[in-house]
Parts: structure tokens; C-alpha cells; sequence
């Protein structure tokens, strides 16, 4: 369905907000993309997952260490009787350097726990993507709740002047014995009611722009004014739309990261239990030692040290077993997450689907009603003037002006809910 707009209801918008800041669609996507609060943490959860992924690479790389031990032996203490002068040595001090190299290079454990931190990081990417997605939606669908409120603001401030021109025409027909008191009362009491649905209609499109400043980051209270129309655009075929949910919608794409982790998760237990591990590793060692009454002489030495070692994990009173049965529970809890959340993304589109083939049917009974209720209070309007109906079938027609009017922008924006959610689960941004 092409795109339509809200003009013909314009005219009831007041020109006071001209002086207030305008915020345009594309810029409350970009206020919200920079300062909404749960994608700024989404990304710092991002982040702190790449920052696992390299600490797991890391185990992975050899490691080159320097000790240094500076070190002071004696003097004995004069007349201790627990001194053994055989065993007593001068007193000196030594220096100890040495450079250690290491080299896990068959570590099968630590190969899967790189790998399923890689899963859990995609994952996480994953995840902040489609809360940008979902983001993107909700202020969108926020941003035109604005527009609707402000329109249906706008046609309650047209009832009110309605009624207060019915009431006028009353009290002039009362004055000169056209109508009697009835009518007049009546005509006050109907303004009554819509200056109170008004001032509900006023709280209203208030509590719609602070949740859109909320969603945006920025203070409930910031003023601004919104574009004047609800496009609704057609999301695409229905056959496109599944298959691009089921290669790209972002809660399944997560799942199926989270299942690849846990794979990798249990093959690491697995390792840990059963498979050694296998490291080269060398020592470069310097020694520097000082006496402080020779002899015998100081010392200066140095040497090398090289070698292959495994470790294997042969009794640890079964912990790592059932380390590795926990894994593989695990691993199974995550295929029966994603199977589920393939079948409900299904079902969630055959909804969404169903939602906006329905609302086409009711924007185009909208866009008839609106006209056909406009034509009626206008020509309700001239009767009640010249007298030949009533003030109760002048009410009735106002309220069926009202009402056709309220169905027809929320039917827009229901219509346009329908079309972004389509696309949020296509993984595609609204348009």
C-alpha cells in the first residue's frame, strides 16, 4: 500500500507549536541509536564478550615470563643454640634471574574454550544488533504515537469548538422561543464532557512524548513538536519475509551462536577429562652470587634448559567427569532453546501477517468513513442551524465525526505496527 499521510486533519493543529523544536523521524533514530541506555549497555556486554574471546586466544599463544629474586643469607645469630655450625654458611647475597618461556601447543581443553567464547562473543554481536533493530522499532512506532495523539488532540479541541458553537446556537434559539431550556442545558453539558476529554486527551500525548525522550536518552520534559503524517508502507511478500526471518531474525541467529558455544563448551569439558596436555617450555636462568667475607669466591653462572611436558588428569574424585556431563546437558538445554525459538519467530510472522493484511482492510474502510462522517457533521451543522434537527442529532453526528476520525489515524498506526514488526523479525529497519 502506498504511502498517505494526515493532512485533511491538519487543519485542526495549533499554530502555537510552530515555535517549538521540530524533531524529525530520522533524527530521533539518531538521538536514540546514540543516548538509549539499554543498547549503550547491549554494547558494553559486546564489548566485555570480544575481551573474553581474546583472553581465551591468549592461553592459546606461548607466554614468555622473567622471574628476578634478589636474596640475603645470614649472618647466623651469635650463641643460638639452635645454630648448627656444620650447617652454617657465610653470609651473602644473590641475584637470580631467569627467562621462562611456555608453550601449550596440544591443549584441546583450551582450544574449545577459545572456540565457544568465539560463539559466545558472536552471540552477544548478535544480540546488540537486533536490540538496535528493536530499538529502531519502538521509537519509530513511539515517535508516530506522538503524531497520533497529537492528531487526536487536535480533533478533540475541534469537538470542543463544536460544542461550543451548538451551545451558542442554543442560547439563541432560546432567545427567541425557537428552543427551550432543555436544549440549552444539554448543549452545556456535552461542552462540559468534552473540555474534560480533552484535558485527558492533553495527558495523553504529554505521557506519549516523554516515553519517546525516554527512549531517546534525554530528559522526560524536552519540548519538540513531530512530523504531520503516519506513512504506512507494504513490508514485502510473505514468502520473502519468512525466509528472510529464518537466515537473519537476530533472537534465532543468537540461538544458534549460544548452540555452537555449548558444543564447544562440552567438547572443552570432555578434553579437560580425558586428554593431556602437551607444552615446550625453556629456561634461560642467570645467577649472581656475593660473599661478604671471602673465601670463597662470588659466583657467576648461567644456563639453559629445554624440554617437552604433558600432563594428564588421571583422579580428581570425578569432578571433571561430571563437569563434562553438565556441559553436554547444557549443550543440549541450548538445541531445545533454539528449536523453540524457531517455532515461535513462525508463528510470530503468520501473526504479524495476518495483523496487517487485516489492517488494509480497515484502512480502506478508514479512509472511506472519514470523508462520509466530515460530510455528515457539516451538513448536521447547517441543520442545527437553520432548526430542523435537533440538538441530540447534531451530538450524534459530532461523535460519529469524532469517533471515524479517532479509528482513522489509529487504524494508521496499526497498520504501520504491523508493516515495522513484519520487518523487525526480516531483521530489516522500518522504513
Amino acid at each position: 500500500m502506498k504511502s498517505a499521510s494526515l493532512l485533511l486533519l491538519l487543519p485542526f493543529l495549533v499554530n502555537a507549536q510552530d515555535s517549538t523544536p521540530l524533531l524529525t523521524r530520522a533524527q530521533a533514530l539518531r538521538l536514540g541509536d546514540e543516548g538509549n541506555l539499554a543498547l549503550r549497555g547491549s554494547l558494553a556486554q559486546q564489548d566485555a564478550a570480544d575481551a573474553t574471546r581474546s583472553v581465551a586466544f591468549g592461553t592459546l599463544m606461548p607466554g614468555v615470563n622473567l622471574i628476578s629474586t634478589l636474596s640475603r643469607v645470614g649472618p647466623n645469630i651469635p650463641g643460638d643454640p639452635r645454630g648448627n655450625a656444620a650447617a652454617s654458611v657465610q653470609p651473602d647475597m644473590q641475584w637470580t634471574n631467569a627467562f621462562t618461556a611456555s608453550w601449550g601447543f596440544l591443549n584441546l581443553g583450551a582450544l574449545n574454550t577459545w572456540r565457544s567464547q568465539s560463539a559466545l562473543a558472536d552471540a552477544a554481536q548478535i544480540h546488540a544488533h537486533g536490540q538496535r533493530t528493536q530499538l529502531f522499532a519502538t521509537i519509530d512506532l513511539a515517535y508516530h504515537d506522538v503524531v497520533r495523539q497529537q492528531v487526536l488532540l487536535a480533533a478533540q479541541r475541534q469537538e470542543v469548538d463544536l460544542s461550543i458553537a451548538r451551545r451558542d446556537i442554543a442560547k439563541a434559539h432560546r432567545a427567541i422561543g425557537v428552543s427551550s431550556a432543555l436544549e440549552m442545558m444539554q448543549a452545556q453539558l456535552s461542552l462540559n464532557g468534552d473540555s474534560a476529554t480533552l484535558l485527558t486527551q492533553e495527558s495523553a500525548l504529554d505521557l506519549s512524548r516523554r516515553n519517546l525522550n525516554g527512549l531517546l536518552g534525554r530528559d522526560a520534559s524536552t519540548a519538540f513538536r513531530v512530523e504531520d503524517s503516519i506513512p504506512v508502507s507494504d513490508p514485502g511478500a510473505l514468502a520473502e519475509l519468512q525466509a528472510l526471518a529464518r537466515e537473519k531474525e537476530s533472537g534465532l541467529a543468537e540461538a544458534k551462536a549460544k548452540v555452537a558455544a555449548s558444543a564447544a563448551q562440552s567438547s572443552a569439558a570432555a578434553a579437560s577429562a580425558i586428554a593431556p596436555v602437551v607444552s615446550a617450555y625453556a629456561t634461560y636462568n642467570f645467577l649472581n652470587r656475593w660473599h661478604d667475607d671471602p673465601p670463597p669466591p662470588s659466583v657467576s653462572n648461567q644456563g639453559f634448559v629445554y624440554g617437552l611436558q604433558a600432563t594428564w588428569n588421571l583422579f580428581s574424585g570425578g569432578s571433571q567427569t561430571a563437569q563434562w556431563r553438565e556441559a553436554k546437558a547444557q549443550a543440549r538445554i541450548t538445541e531445545f532453546a533454539q528449536a523453540d525459538s524457531a517455532m515461535q519467530l513462525e508463528r510470530a510472522v503468520g501473526q504479524a501477517w495476518s495483523v496487517w493484511t487485516r489492517s488494509q482492510t480497515a484502512l480502506s474502510l478508514g479512509d472511506r468513513d472519514l470523508g462520509l462522517a466530515d460530510s455528515t457533521l457539516n451538513l448536521s451543522i447547517a441543520q442545527y442551524k437553520a432548526g430542523t434537527i435537533s440538538g441530540i442529532d447534531l451530538r450524534q453526528a459530532q461523535e460519529t465525526a469524532l469517533l471515524a476520525k479517532s479509528r482513522y489515524i489509529s487504524t494508521r498506526w496499526n497498520a504501520r505496527a504491523a508493516a515495522v514488526q513484519l520487518r523487525v523479525l526480516a531483521d530489516l529497519a522500518p522504513e
